[in-house]
């Protein structure tokens, strides 16, 4: 449900942009579909058909004089002069703004939606003070980097910040291409963590995504925690109780936690814990995934923070643009050979994997406006077939001081579908083999 509501949302505000923009410049709308044949409702309203296709996840707008991957040419049939209502006969301007009026929604709507979750919900987070209270936990890579347990980072490139996110916000690495230097204390002593990646761009590409992953997850802070509630039966532990030592090791937090237990995955150890005061040692079991069978509550403070609409304008176009320049870095890193196109593309079935996530709102919204604006960049590319392949036979046109006849037109924008359903078998073949 959640995906047809979703694709039928982004795909339907792509095409009203393309019918938008033609109605603006008196083009002639013949068709406007929601969903793919066959029809199960349809009106026409003037001079367009407006329709809801039985199978929704797509949509189409047929604009009177338009050539597309659709069009259909006659051997020896000479082109007919066009009529004032149709695409052939507008300005170069007018047709290009018609094509990329899609692409313009989707930008649209994937800002506006940031805009709008920003303004509606704010922003939750762990402060840096709240942090610094107990330190970080590192892992190897962290410790590769400079960093140690227990660390409290005091600021970055010499400013000082709110929100711990921001030692490792991958927008700003981008952005600057630059390192970072962060100062930390530990046990009163201060000193400089360097992250010498100079050009993130680089790192980004040379890297797969489990070792990005980690290098953005190198540091965690420490968590503090009580046990909520105990969901394995056999479990001699109850809500309250406090765990001392797993395996002889000393638990102070959540992360030594999970570290203990994800090294006694499927073994039986010592667990010793406070039960009304008590010390008490038993043996229990940790399953094959590392879990013990208990819910625990963060004892670190989450600070709420909510902006005006001014700053979330801000704010949400900040989010999208960095949604975009990591999808443009990706696709330079397809074009280039740095990234793999068998771990990196994704199809159909991976989109539906990210929409059934999580039945969240918030999830559906933030996966509406990252999807929308990906299918803006990718339509936007020069590939006939897409927008952006029309846009560029358009400047052609204008290069070449006269339009292109309609025969190669059609055959270059055929030859691009064939391309593009070449990437979709790709891509679901991806898809099927990342399940197994």
């Amino acid at each position: 449900m959640q995906v047809a509501l979703g694709m039928t949302i982004i795909v339907g505000l792509h095409e009203l942009g393309h019918m938008l923009m033609a109605k603006l410049f008196g083009m002639r709308v013949e068709a406007f579909t929601l969903g793919f044949p066959p029809k199960i409702l349809k009106k026409k309203i003037g001079e367009t058909e407006y329709g809801i296709g039985a199978m929704p996840f797509g949509g189409y707008v047929t604009i009177s004089g338009m050539v597309d991957e659709s069009s259909a040419f006659e051997e020896g049939k000479e082109e007919t002069k066009p009529e004032p209502y149709e695409f052939r006969a507008k300005p170069a301007w007018q047709r290009i703004l018609v094509i990329l009026g899609g692409v313009i929604m989707n930008f649209i709507l994937g800002i506006g939606i940031y805009i709008f979750l920003t303004f509606s919900s704010g922003t939750s987070f762990i402060s840096k003070d709240e942090v610094n209270k107990y330190g970080i936990t590192t892992t190897e890579v962290g410790r590769k980097l400079g960093f140690h347990d227990g660390d409290k980072i005091l600021s970055i490139n010499g400013k000082d910040f709110e929100d711990f996110r921001e030692v490792f916000d991958t927008t700003k690495f981008i952005e600057t291409g630059k390192a970072t230097t962060l100062v930390v204390e530990n046990q009163g002593e201060k000193r400089e963590v360097i992250l010498n990646k100079e050009n993130f761009f680089d790192f980004l590409l040379t890297q797969n995504k489990d070792q990005i992953a980690q290098y953005l997850q190198c540091i965690v802070p420490r968590v503090p925690f009580e046990i909520k509630n105990v969901v394995n039966k056999n479990l001699p532990i109850v809500a309250g109780d406090k765990i001392v030592s797993i395996g002889g090791v000393e638990i102070s937090f959540f992360n030594d936690l999970q570290r203990e237990l994800e090294k006694n995955r499927g073994k039986v150890v010592e667990i010793k814990f406070l039960h009304t005061g008590e010390e008490i040692v038993s043996q229990v079991e940790v399953d094959k995934t590392g879990k013990l069978g208990i819910e625990v509550n963060s004892l670190l403070k989450v600070t709420f923070k909510k902006f005006s609409f001014f700053e979330s304008i801000i704010l949400g176009t900040q989010k999208a643009y960095g949604i975009v320049k990591m999808n443009l870095l990706g696709i330079w890193g397809l074009i280039t050979g740095k990234l793999s196109a068998k771990e990196n593309l994704s199809g159909p079935i991976g989109i539906v994997k990210v929409f059934t996530q999580s039945h969240d709102w918030s999830f559906f919204w933030n996966i509406i406006a990252v999807i929308s604006l990906c299918l803006g960049l990718m339509n936007i590319l020069p590939i006939p077939a897409l927008d952006g392949g029309h846009a560029f036979l358009i400047l052609v046109e204008c290069v070449i001081g006269r339009k292109i006849k309609e025969k190669y037109l059609i055959k270059i924008q055929q030859a691009g579908m064939a391309l593009l359903l070449f990437l979709l078998l790709y891509c679901t073949y991806n898809d099927v083999i990342h399940l197994f």
